[in-house]
């Protein structure tokens, strides 16, 4: 297990927070209000700089992490400078998350944009390195009685790789704490520190998940549903178009990969011989995004959305201009569908290079593969109160990894029909 002690509240540096001004992104405690004294005590977060009223007295509006994160617009002085809520304290570092994140020392974790970057940043700074577990449909459903009904201080991570997005979802004494990031691109996108501390209240991800407030059960619920929407969808998205825009892929292995999950009577090495031949078409691909770019045509590049008029999106590997490559016909009803759910879970528009992501991935695809490697979805649950040694790690991750394949087995036999 990584077990670095990256800092700690001493007094001389209780001092230094003390004695600076309030900024944009600091935490803060409300005090001596008269009139709405309900807040006193409260946490939060401040969202900008001072501006006077019209009587002239300077305010700063705080997020506050409780009251559903609700924002006031309080006199700076009935601001103090606070640590965070103290029980969301991570041993190994001797603070919290939000805090780790303002850590001068931290900030290549904080300012880091790519979400599976951050996400891996983050965990490497506290946790064992364990196993995934293959997160299919059913398990996704499931995931949210797990994650509701777990005590303690739990942290998870989402790894959504069909999608091309990764969240971490922090429990602790009921309540919850959503990070996350996305690629900045001229207006688009924000980095994990703007994500917690930022004031982007254009972004409805945002707003309901966002800025280190304390979430609800529902609120929580509402985030992982869209976790099963997008996995459903993909399952369409496969079936009517991505499969079939494989050349010669083996038609009679396209009936399984379009299952929701491997079963016992299955064809294990036709099923895995087709899987191959889709990565070795995606693959090349894939490298080519980077330079040549992906291109929707059909869709407005403001707006992301398919403009009117069009029935079908053609995905372009290039631009037509430089005479790009067409490699898949999606309609349009399809399109918008993914970028409803991207904008929902995000806050940002969908890329088109998420297509071949979700042919790349599947759903479960990788789960079965001896690699192990680019399971399309998959998550990590990380005990934050319980410090292992490196050896101890070790063991844990053993037993993570067989009660998953345990759990595996047994959903393929009761697929197949069998106890």
């Amino acid at each position: 297990m990584s077990n670095p002690v990256v800092g700690d509240f001493s007094s001389s540096i209780e001092k230094f927070w003390q004695s600076k001004p309030l900024r944009s992104g600091d935490i803060a405690v409300v005090s001596g209000l008269i009139g709405a004294k309900k807040y006193n005590g409260s946490r939060g977060i401040i969202l900008a700089e001072p501006k006077p009223d019209q009587k002239g007295n300077k305010r700063q509006p705080i997020r506050l992490f409780h009251f559903n994160g609700k924002v006031l617009e309080v006199k700076v002085g009935n601001l103090k400078p606070s640590q965070d809520l103290t029980e969301w304290t991570i041993p190994e570092y001797k603070g919290t998350i939000l805090e780790l994140l303002k850590d001068p020392r931290k900030q290549m974790i904080a300012n880091e944009d790519n979400c599976g970057m951050f996400a891996a940043k983050l965990w490497a700074e506290m946790a064992e390195k364990g196993p995934a577990h293959p997160l299919t449909i059913d398990h996704g459903v499931n995931l949210r009685q797990v994650i509701t009904a777990a005590e303690g201080h739990k942290f998870y991570w989402l790894a959504m790789d069909a999608i091309g997005h990764h969240l971490l979802i922090e429990k602790c004494n009921g309540h919850y704490r959503v990070y996350q990031s996305s690629v900045q691109v001229h207006d688009f996108g924000y980095s994990a520190k703007q994500w917690c501390f930022g004031n982007i209240r254009k972004n409805p991800a945002w707003v309901k998940w966002g800025g280190g407030k304390l979430l609800s059960d529902k609120e929580v619920n509402d985030l992982l549903d869209l976790v099963v929407r997008w996995q459903k969808l993909i399952v369409v998205v496969l079936k009517d178009v991505l499969l079939n825009a494989v050349p010669d892929l083996n038609p009679e292995a396209i009936p399984y990969l379009q299952q929701r999950g491997p079963s016992a009577d299955d064809p294990a090495d036709m099923i895995n011989d087709a899987i191959d031949h889709i990565i070795k078409w995606t693959d090349p691909l894939f490298q080519r995004i980077g330079p040549e770019g992906c291109t929707a045509m059909g869709v407005d590049p403001i707006t992301c959305r398919v403009e009117s008029g069009f029935s079908v999106v053609s995905i372009l590997i290039g631009t037509l201009g430089n005479g790009g490559e067409h490699i898949f016909t999606i309609p349009a009803n399809l399109y918008n569908q993914c970028d409803d759910l991207n904008r929902e879970m995000t806050g940002e528009c969908f890329s088109p290079a998420t297509f071949l992501l979700m042919l790349n991935q599947g759903i479960w695809w990788e789960a079965r593969r001896v690699s192990g490697s680019g399971i399309g979805f998959c998550t990590r649950l990380m005990d934050v109160d319980v410090v292992l040694s490196e050896e101890e790690g070790r063991v844990r991750a053993k037993e993570m990894e067989q009660r998953a394949s345990d759990a595996a087995n047994e959903a393929a036999v009761a697929r197949s029909g069998g106890m």
